[in-house]
């Protein structure tokens, strides 16, 4: 009985300290889904540690190898999240009748949701790990962290993961940019017809990011005096990753369509039928990207058609995101009773995403710490028991340091961001109540007879 009150205790003590002061609408079978992104990046970087280690090689076991190199597209995970969960108000306003995003809100709460943990671990990482970038001469290496204009092949001076918060800092500074011209065009056509505006706009946008990387690849093996120009801003050095956050925003049209339209119910549950064949056509898709991927990277033919799997290669990246939306769309349908809802809404897990900021932040140099301090004693330990020891140690470290990073700044930083979001949405309630009273006021002067208004 006591064992029991003293479980309870604690679950409640951590339900308060994740889940108050969460914004409104959160669909909570997504903050599993945003774990599962996180633990594809652990994958990837635990199994390459133990490759540095000598534990095991890639050649042991091909399919286990594409599988742990896979994790890669974690990344392709977290950017169509962010693609669908930032578009919905968008598409809700667009579609479905709702208020325009204020734009000011957006870039206020994307600002606190990301730079409080990001400029804590750089000044962090850089006193601790790297205090050379603070010599006047490498000032210039140390720039583009603080301008968020990091690229890939960059980021390892410091944080490898870091490349990532750049492309995502960037597509939310065009997002609300990119919205707003959709809005444009569906003004253009009848109301009918502005679905297939927005379905048509976004396409635009992922055939643009697949031949971005296309001619990114391009540039990179033969540089071009003017391309360089151009696509260095289009392109980076390893894409802006469209393609992801146009999917995953595609995703968002359906979900919006779906829940707003007059049929709805009927919609619903043709969509519940179909959850099965969208759940397998993910698991089939990400199982030929993961083999696709270790094929072109690491050169390997596999035993059966390897041709099949170096087709244009630069069609990869959509191909994971095409399978992780699919998946998500699956979940989001699914039956609130059914396997992959429950799954992906289980406490444990949702809590796990949503700290995975943190974690996502922090378990490389987490990792790099373990490796460096306690590589030479695992590597001397039984191979199978070093392998189980190497992926418990690294997440028991990064969760146990990432939750009291929550605590201390993620989570005032979201705070903050709600109270001003609370106090911005006031002010306008009260400007436009203040316009309306103005507008009724003139109205009511107008129509009165010309004998009073002279009064």
């Amino acid at each position: 009985m006591a064992l029991s009150v003293s479980a309870n205790s604690v679950r409640s003590w951590f339900s308060r300290q994740l889940d108050d002061h969460k914004p409104g609408g959160t669909i909570a079978a997504l903050d599993g889904v945003r774990a599962c992104a996180f633990l594809l990046v652990l994958m990837l970087h635990v199994n390459t540690m133990t490759l540095r280690l000598g534990m095991w090689q890639q050649s042991d076991n091909r399919g286990l190898a594409a599988l742990f190199a896979s994790g890669a597209s974690g990344v392709t995970l977290f950017f169509v999240l962010s693609g669908f969960l930032l578009f919905l108000p968008y598409i809700q306003a667009l579609l479905a009748q709702k208020p325009w995003p204020s734009a000011k809100i957006f870039y206020m709460r994307r600002v606190l949701r990301i730079f409080p943990t990001y400029y804590v671990s750089l000044v962090l990482l850089v006193l601790f790990s790297t205090p050379f970038l603070l010599q006047p001469q490498n000032w210039k290496q140390l720039l583009p962290f603080l301008t968020f204009t990091m690229g890939f092949a960059h980021s390892a001076v410091i944080n490898g993961p870091y490349w990532t918060l750049a492309i995502e800092f960037q597509f939310y500074l065009i997002l609300p940019l990119i919205a707003l011209a959709i809005y444009g065009l569906t003004r253009l056509v009848r109301a009918e017809r502005r679905l297939w505006v927005v379905v048509g706009s976004l396409i635009a946008m992922i055939i643009w990011g697949i031949g971005t990387r296309l001619w990114g690849r391009t540039y990179v093996v033969t540089p071009h005096a003017f391309l360089n120009k151009v696509l260095i801003v289009v392109y980076g050095d390893h894409s802006k990753f469209q393609e992801d956050f146009a999917t995953g925003m595609l995703a968002a049209v359906i979900y919006v369509t779906v829940n707003n339209s007059p049929n709805k119910e009927r919609y619903l549950r043709l969509m519940q039928r179909l959850v099965p064949a969208l759940a397998i056509f993910a698991v089939l898709l990400y199982a030929y990207s993961a083999m696709r991927d270790y094929s072109m990277t690491w050169v390997y033919n596999w035993p059966f058609a390897p041709d099949f799997f170096k087709v244009w290669p630069w069609t990869n990246e959509f191909t994971y995101a095409l399978s992780y939306a699919c998946g998500v769309l699956a979940i989001l349908f699914g039956r609130p009773t059914g396997l992959l809802k429950r799954l992906f809404a289980w406490t444990p897990l949702r809590w796990l995403g949503l700290i995975s900021y943190s974690l996502y932040i922090w378990h490389e140099p987490i990792l790099h710490a373990i490796q460096t301090n306690l590589g030479p004693t695992l590597i001397h330990l039984n191979h199978v028991l070093a392998l189980t020891l190497c992926p418990l140690l690294v997440f028991s470290s990064a969760l146990i340091f990432c939750f009291f990073a929550y605590l201390l700044v993620e989570k005032p930083g979201m705070r903050l961001s709600e109270r001003l979001r609370q106090q911005m949405l006031l002010k306008r309630a009260l400007r436009e109540v203040k316009d309306e009273d103005e507008v009724q006021a003139i109205a009511e002067v107008e129509m009165q007879p010309a004998g009073h208004q002279h009064e």
